[in-house]
Order: C-alpha cells, then structure tokens, then sequence
C-alpha cells in the first residue's frame, strides 16, 4: 500500500482545508516581510537613519498597537499576494485592501490618525467575505488566516475607543460576529462551489476528495457496465427492504433516524469481496411515511489508498473523505473538522477514509452513481405518502 503522503496527492479536496496553488505565493512573502523588519531592525543598530526613525516611532507605541500593526501588516502582505494570484475582480479587490492596510500601518507608526479609516476598512474587508459565499469562491487557509488576523485587528481597533460598558459589549459583538461570518463565508462558499462536485475535475464539497483526473464522455461499453451493475444491485437489495432480513444478514439497522442512515455490516467490509451486488458493504435508508425506505447501497473498499474499480469510466467515480469527526462517546459520524481547525467535543479527525462509491436504486432517479438530489428525494418520499 502507498505510504499517507503519496495517497492523498492521488485526491483533490474542498479548497476549504488546503491552500490553493495560487496563493502559495504568499507564505514566501510573508517571510519575506519577517526578514525585512530584521534588516530594518539590523540597519538601525547600526546607525542607519532612516532605519533608526522607524524602529523608534514603533516602540513609542502601546502594547496593542505594535500588536496591531504586526498583525495587519501580515494581513496586508497576505491580501496583496492573493490579489496578485488571480486575475479577477476579487483579485483587484483583495490588492485595495492590501495597499489600504499599509497605509492604516504607515500611519499608525507616523502618529497621523488610523483608527477611524482602520476599522472601517477591516468591516468592510470582513463582510465582504459574504460575497465570496455568493460567488461559490471558497476560502482556502491562507484566506481564512488572512480574514482571523483582520478580526483580530479590528478588535484592537475597538478595544482602543471603549469608553462604556455599551460600547464594550458591542466591540465585543462586533468581533465574534466578524470571526462567524469568517466561519459562515468559508462553509457557504466551499458548499457553493462544490455543488454537483461529482465528476472528475470538480471542486468537491467539504470532506469530499475526487481521484484527480479530467473529466470526459464514457465508451459504450462502461456505459453498458454501469448499467448491468446498477440493475444488479437494484435487484441483489430489493430483499433488504424488509428490515428482519437486513438485520439476519448483519446490518446495523436497529435504528434508521435521519436522512440517508448509512447501515454497514461489519462483516462484509472485510470479506474480501468488491462490487457484490448481494453483499455491499453498507445500505442506505431514509425514514418514509410507512417505515424506512431503501434509497440504495454504498460499495467500499477495504483498505485506505486501494482503488475502487471504475467499472463505468466517468460514470462511476468512487471518492474517499478527509477531515471528518467521529464522536468518541457514541461511534458514529459526528460532521466534518471546522477549517479553523479541530473536531468538536468528544470527537476525534479522521484525515482520510477508504474509497466508496454510492448506488441508489430508486426508480426515475437522475443519477444513480453521485449524489442524491435532496429536492428529489423530498418529492419522491411525499410520491409514497398515502395522504398525499
């Protein structure tokens, strides 16, 4: 088996948990910022004038400005790299904030007044991550760090001008909302773009990974494969329906609540057998107005790193997921790790899976082999409802 390395560089993610190949940039001027401050630093020490007027305009500061400047001009040289990585209007957008930090910066250190234009710089910086969201342009790490540095600037900002306990409190409110919306822009533009992320060569949805490749259109024959092996199925599961004979063959299906409950059977995950239409590894169901409905199956492999047999070509891409949390209390999918960093209480990362691919057997179903349509299978479940 491949080592964890050279498996994950098979995968593309969610831009979500990575950082994007465009903004690779940034780290290298970020460090070379560090080490034109030493420079300026050295220079100082040794007598150069210039040199020397800056460093002791910055120490004059308070605590919390020399923390501020340090922090936005981080974010500056981050806004200015991302900007200069695309060639978009969210890219000339993200060179005005950054040549716009500098100057909240450079007049920080020159004693002029900051505060006014700084804070509303970084509110509209901050909420303008909400239009990322709207264009499905998901924030990768450097995004996110850029845009947590920005909100802890602002909260040195407002801290500044507290005066009152009412002004206090709606600093604070101000900061948590800015780090919320962070949160809400980066999850809303990585589900957006990932939506219908099914294909190779798609932006896949948060805790998804898609083998890399290119898309293109399937030879008769896989097309006919996918087909025998849907049908297949669609006729190995029909038994399962009844819940008594799922539960004789050792699926884990004493309690189907939620939409599309995943039921494995523990011993057919490691019989040693791939794509047995008798046997898959886990069924799906969803709660129905008279029980639980059979909506498909989940074929998996039974090793990380090993394959799935793409039995149709482009029409069948098996996917593994990455950063997902299992709850350590109860054993079972707890969501996916916040791109911040970390699972939530009781819960432990899992950083990639086995290879699966889903089946879904229901008639008039669109696409059998990606993900279910949620409309669809809303309309389809109130199509069984005898009240309906």
């Amino acid at each position: 088996m491949n080592d964890g390395v050279s498996v994950i560089e098979r995968y593309t993610g969610s831009p979500i948990y990575q950082i994007s190949e465009q903004h690779e940039g940034v780290i290298a001027l970020v460090i070379l910022l560090g080490l034109g401050l030493i420079v300026v630093r050295l220079l100082a020490r040794w007598g150069h004038g210039r040199s020397q007027a800056i460093v002791d305009r910055f120490r004059a500061l308070l605590a919390t400005e020399r923390l501020f400047a340090g922090v936005i001009l981080v974010a500056a040289v981050a806004n200015l790299g991302m900007g200069l990585g695309q060639e978009s209007v969210a890219g000339l957008w993200l060179i005005l904030v950054g040549v716009g930090e500098v100057i909240v910066v450079r007049h920080l250190v020159k004693g002029r007044a900051w505060r006014r234009f700084a804070s509303r710089l970084l509110v509209v910086s901050l909420v303008a991550n909400l239009g990322l969201l709207v264009a499905g342009i998901t924030l990768d790490q450097i995004g996110l760090m850029t845009a947590l540095l920005e909100a802890t600037g602002l909260a040195v900002v407002l801290r500044g001008v507290e005066r009152t306990r009412l002004r206090t409190r709606w600093a604070s409110l101000v900061v948590v909302g800015a780090i919320g919306l962070t949160t809400l822009a980066g999850w809303g533009g990585a589900v957006v773009a990932g939506a219908g992320g099914e294909r190779l060569g798609d932006t896949p949805l948060p805790g998804v990974l898609l083998p890399v490749g290119e898309d293109r259109a399937p030879t008769e024959a896989e097309s006919a494969e996918a087909q025998r092996i849907l049908e297949a199925t669609t006729v190995g599961i029909a038994k399962y329906q009844d819940l008594e004979v799922a539960a004789a063959a050792g699926y884990q299906v004493d309690q189907i609540v939620g939409s599309q409950v995943h039921a494995e059977n523990p011993a057919f995950k490691s019989d040693g057998i791939t794509l047995d239409p008798q046997r898959p590894e886990t069924l799906v169901y969803e709660p129905g107005p008279d029980g639980p409905i059979l909506l498909g199956a989940l074929y998996e492999m039974e090793e990380i790193g090993l394959s799935g047999p793409a039995f149709g070509g482009p029409l069948t891409v098996w996917h593994a997921h990455d950063n997902i949390c299992f709850s350590a209390l109860m054993p079972s999918l707890a969501g996916f790790e916040s791109p911040l960093g970390g699972c939530g209480m009781a819960a432990i990362s899992v950083p990639i899976t086995n290879e699966m691919i889903h089946v879904w057997t229901l008639p008039g179903i669109e696409n059998a082999y990606g993900e279910i349509d949620d409309a669809w299978l809303t309309d389809y479940l109130e199509q069984q409802d005898p009240a309906s």
